[in-house]
């Protein structure tokens, strides 16, 4: 195990000073994705309305070297390390966290792996539903689906449709709720690549649709008896999870979220007229113009409907964030807190639902799934259901063609 963290650490070096290097040769196309130019004449542009879909990512295979190549690409993005300069936060991924984490992550991903058919469920449900989309829109649009991270990569997926010469582009990162670090960064590397094209089309994005009906309807679908074969009514208790993000990425979009005491204790649960520093938490109550790219003031209000849809009331359940890496102040309240306090409050049946994600990875299935599940039981609790995401299902496929086409008409 030393000799192979040794010379991951070695390879680490070399790639990192090839990284940090002004004068090391770097491949422009890596850089700057999308850098391929249509070789079609510039005449006879096509009238169909590209799609792009576009995902997280997720490791070739689950593998210390392809986990280590996905960490290195996340987590040098600075829209997701943004509290150190470049330099370092190369050298903090590539020579620390990376080879390090490759093996502790590797060993999460190949159970996950398992539990798929040896398959990435990521990928597969990506495909899939890109699939189901393109049935749905029919032959006057062209989807495509690529990977923020890693393959098949975003720039695959742009320089298709860039041969194709679409009349209209729309961008659908697959993230309901904004956040910098994932829809913000999607969309910036999509406008990266359309940058380098002879012809830029009309261009849409959807940066967000936590609050279209129909994505409420197809997440209120498959919390239904009849889809997850459990009656969400009949447990102690609801947990909706969504990944957490350090507060200052709230706080720099949000007046609100800026004046949040994070040293708060306890942390409030929920929303009250008479609460304290209630101001600050008006992100537990409503979006409007002053939140309106809060990733927090989504959660909540995502939760707000889904809840509604499928009849739960506020005292049934809870909003956590998980997910949190590193010592400074995340969204709250967390995750491990409250599930650990869940028995004692009287809560031996409970169930929970990721909205954030609408495939299954590591965070639902393993984290969600068993991590959290493993807290429970050892605080007392008897039962422990984790609704899957949405996945391939029809309702998430139609909802997806519905908010494309919405666009399409303004276009």
């Amino acid at each position: 195990m030393f000799n192979r963290i040794l010379a991951c650490a070695v390879v680490s070096a070399v790639v990192c000073w090839r990284s940090l290097c002004p004068w090391a040769k770097r491949n422009v196309i890596q850089r700057f994705p999308g850098r391929k130019r249509s070789t079609a004449s510039t005449e006879g542009q096509s009238n169909k309305i590209g799609v792009v879909l576009i995902n997280l990512g997720t490791p070739t295979a689950p593998t210390p070297w392809f986990v280590r190549k996905f960490l290195v690409e996340f987590l040098t993005d600075y829209r997701v390390i943004d509290s150190l300069p470049g330099a370092l936060r190369t050298a903090l991924v590539y020579l620390i966290i990376s080879p390090i984490r490759c093996f502790t992550s590797g060993i999460s991903y190949a159970k996950l792996w398992k539990r798929h058919h040896d398959s990435s469920p990521l990928l597969t449900y990506s495909q899939k539903v890109c699939e189901m989309v393109q049935e749905r829109l029919g032959s006057a649009y062209i989807v495509k689906h690529g990977m923020r991270y890693q393959e098949p990569s975003l720039a695959s997926a742009m320089n298709a449709l860039c041969e194709v010469k679409c009349s209209g582009l729309i961008i659908l990162p697959m993230f309901p709720q904004y956040a910098s670090s994932s829809s913000g960064s999607a969309m910036e590397w999509a406008m990266r690549s359309i940058g380098q094209w002879e012809i830029v089309p009309n261009l849409h994005f959807i940066s967000h649709f936590f609050a279209h009906p129909q994505y409420v309807t197809a997440m209120a679908r498959s919390l239904s008896p009849e889809i997850s074969g459990v009656d969400i009514l009949s447990f102690d208790h609801v947990l909706f999870s969504y990944h957490g993000l350090p507060w200052r990425h709230v706080a720099n979009v949000c007046d609100h979220c800026k004046k949040v005491d994070v040293s708060e204790s306890p942390f409030p649960l929920t929303y009250s007229q008479n609460m304290k520093n209630r101001e600050s938490h008006m992100c537990m109550h409503c979006v409007d113009d002053s939140n309106a790219y809060c990733y927090r003031a989504h959660c909540y209000a995502t939760t707000r409907r889904i809840a509604e849809a499928v009849g739960l009331k506020a005292h049934q359940h809870d909003v956590v964030f998980q997910s949190r890496f590193g010592k400074d102040p995340w969204l709250q309240p967390y995750a491990d807190d409250i599930i650990r306090a869940l028995p004692s409050r009287g809560k031996k049946r409970v169930a929970i639902v990721g909205p954030s994600f609408v495939t299954d990875c590591l965070e639902t299935t393993c984290e969600l799934g068993e991590e959290y599940k493993e807290i429970f039981i050892e605080e007392g609790g008897v039962e422990w259901f984790l609704f899957p995401a949405l996945n391939d299902s029809v309702h998430w496929a139609q909802a997806i063609a519905d908010m494309v086409q919405e666009k399409a008409r303004l276009m």
